[in-house]
Parts: C-alpha cells; sequence; structure tokens
C-alpha cells in the first residue's frame, strides 16, 4: 500500500509525476543509510575511546620525523640574509649619494653667490 508523504507536495501530471515519486524514495532510502551509518559510528567511538590518542601519538612522532620542510626554511633564512645585506648596502649608498648632492648644493651657491 502506499504511504502518504510527510508532507504536502502537489499532484503532478503527465510524464514527469514517477520521477517526482522517485525522488521522495530516494530520499527515504538514504535518510535510513545516513541513521545507520550514524549508529554504527557512534558505537565504534564508544569502543576505542583511546584509538584517537593512538593516531595523535602516531601523526606527531611521523612529524617530528618529517623532513621535507627543511629545504624551504633553509631558503628562507638565506633569503632573509641576502635582504639585511641588500637593507645595509642601500643604507651605506644613500649616505654617500646624501654626502655628495649635499656638496654640490654647497658649489653650486658658492659659484652663484660670487
Amino acid at each position: 500500500m502506499h504511504q502518504p508523504t510527510p508532507f504536502a507536495v502537489g499532484e503532478r501530471q503527465g510524464h514527469d509525476a514517477k520521477p517526482c515519486r522517485k525522488t521522495f524514495q530516494l530520499r527515504a532510502i538514504l535518510q535510513r543509510f545516513l541513521n545507520q551509518v550514524a549508529r554504527k559510528s557512534l558505537k565504534s567511538a564508544k569502543a576505542s575511546d583511546d584509538w584517537g590518542m593512538k593516531r595523535m601519538g602516531k601523526l606527531l612522532r611521523n612529524l617530528g620525523r618529517d623532513t621535507r620542510g627543511a629545504t624551504a626554511v633553509e631558503y628562507g633564512l638565506i633569503l632573509a640574509l641576502v635582504f639585511l645585506a641588500m637593507i645595509g648596502g642601500i643604507q651605506a649608498f644613500g649616505t654617500q649619494a646624501t654626502t655628495m648632492w649635499s656638496n654640490i648644493e654647497t658649489a653650486v651657491v658658492a659659484v652663484t653667490s660670487v
């Protein structure tokens, strides 16, 4: 016997009536499946409380042994040293350039004031 849906659905006429009914049937099947999966996962979580701690310990051990990021860190340090050397060079050049332009200004003022 056909069971009514829990909410009102308008009567459909024509060739699209069956797909609508199948959609509601698939929705009910999917809901039952998800409920079963949720119940099973809840039972398994209660059965193995220390499983998460073991997995976390394994993750931390593997993370400590992993050396894939070491090269990137080394390149970062080299880049930082190059940057600091550039800053020092630019500051020295800036000081010399300022002194040079000050000398030029003094010479021009001295020549034009005569």
